[in-house]
């Protein structure tokens, strides 16, 4: 049997163990990682964004990636037109010699269970070579019931294979299951066999994270804010809980005028609590105004 090794040479070794993808034990070399969540709740966009941190060698979360790695995507909803609209907004931060990093499959089609899917899988990955792997969804990856250990096992066995033979990371996206105390929906197979989970869930005005790494101390848990703008999402801070920033993130229409009226119909606030919200956000930096009375967020410098 191959890759046996004495416990005498494990003792006596002093390499070094390869370099996180991402760090924090968010994605470790040859590893699985599940992100969880709801439906609606920007699983996709939250891979795209890990897709486009690790190709570009950018920070994800404020999780450092210390080097670009090659990003296979195979993404089986949505459909070409909105996933490439969501792309090239996404990328305008991205550096354009990093794109080629990054490649993408849209309406892929393959059940790993069947002999025949799962060759032309690895044939993908044997044309392609890439370091991480993204399949999203999970689900549209295989026809078997995810309720069934013996039918998702060898699912998650294939997947390992492609791990160990590829020397490659997989990201799986995956729907919550119906009772969300137990994480992931199906079989607890799938949730037994990743080395770090991201559960991604709406809170008020923002999005939740929480970790589960297996080889790691967990990161603590993280707000984050999903910017229509941009489509990145990012790590909530006083600017962003700032509610004259929290307002011009989710709205088109952002004059004064526009963010009072608003906020006095809704009764949010009183006429002067409105104008002194506003002028606080742009004396403490975080808005300016840039004619005509609108009102936009101040680039980090």
């Amino acid at each position: 049997m191959e890759n046996i090794i004495s416990l005498s040479d494990i003792l006596s070794d002093t390499s070094e163990p390869p370099e996180a993808i991402v760090e924090g034990g968010i994605l470790l070399k040859d590893t699985m990682l599940v992100i969880i969540g709801s439906a609606k709740a920007g699983k996709t966009f939250l891979g795209m964004n890990l897709a486009l941190s690790v190709a570009s060698g950018t920070e994800f979360l404020g999780f450092n990636v210390k080097q670009s790695k090659k990003v296979l995507y195979l993404c089986a909803e949505g459909g070409y037109y909105p996933n490439r609209d969501r792309l090239k907004i996404m990328s305008k931060s991205i550096d354009k010699t990093a794109t080629h990093n990054a490649s993408f499959h849209f309406n892929s089609n393959l059940s790993l269970e069947d002999d025949h899917d799962y060759e032309k899988f690895l044939k993908i990955i044997e044309e392609f070579k890439p370091e991480v792997l993204i399949l999203d969804p999970f689900i549209r990856f295989h026809s078997v019931d995810e309720n069934s250990s013996q039918d998702i096992n060898l699912i998650m066995r294939r997947l390992r294979v492609v791990i160990n033979e590829y020397n490659l990371s997989i990201v799986l996206i995956h729907h919550k299951g119906k009772n969300v105390s137990r994480g992931g929906r199906g079989s607890s197979v799938i949730d037994g066999e990743y080395d770090s989970a991201i559960y991604l869930d709406r809170e008020g005005a923002h999005h939740k994270l929480k970790f589960d790494m297996r080889h790691v101390e967990s990161p603590e848990d993280m707000l984050v804010n999903f910017c229509p703008h941009s489509y990145w999402f990012n790590a909530v801070s006083k600017k962003d809980l700032d509610p004259v920033v929290n307002y011009i993130c989710n709205n088109k229409n952002t004059t004064r005028s526009s963010i009072v009226k608003e906020w006095i119909s809704n009764n949010t606030y009183s006429r002067s609590h409105c104008y002194k919200l506003i002028d606080g956000a742009i004396n403490k930096g975080y808005v300016i105004e840039i004619g005509n009375g609108e009102l936009d967020i101040r680039e980090e410098m």
